[in-house]
This record gives structure tokens, sequence and C-alpha cells, in this order.
């Protein structure tokens, strides 16, 4: 099971944190994890699944760090 590792992007700590919430509540935030799928496609990777949210990093722009399980053998 391949896995690829995804880093957007957001509007500061607290809507970081609002989005790890909903993640960790098992719920989603459709336009994050489409803008992660779109960054999969982009690396010619095709997924299997949806992205799982890993947390965020402590520098500035404030990123989520996001797993997907990707087909084997694609690039």
């Amino acid at each position: 099971m391949p896995l690829v590792r995804i880093e957007i992007s957001v509007d500061g700590r607290d809507e970081a944190r609002r989005i790890m919430a909903r993640f960790a509540d098992g719920k989603t935030d459709p336009t994050v994890e489409q803008e992660v799928l779109d960054a999969v496609w982009a690396q010619g990777r095709v997924p299997r699944g949806r992205p799982i949210c890993l947390g965020m990093t402590n520098g500035r722009p404030v990123r989520l760090k996001f797993d997907v399980d990707v087909t084997p053998g694609t690039r």
C-alpha cells in the first residue's frame, strides 16, 4: 500500500485546527479533500482512497499534512 504525503497551505492556525477537528470527528472538508486529491493527480499518481489528515506544520505559512493511498506502479 504505497502512500503519498501531501502538504497544503491554509489560512492560519485557527483554520488548520478547524479542518483537523473535522477529520478527527470522521467528517471531511470537501474543498480541502479535493485540493489534496488534485495534488496527487498532479504528481501522476492514482488515488485509491480518501486523504488521511496527519496534522499541521509549525512553520509559516501553516500547512496541513495528508497521506493518500495510491495505486502501485503509477507515476
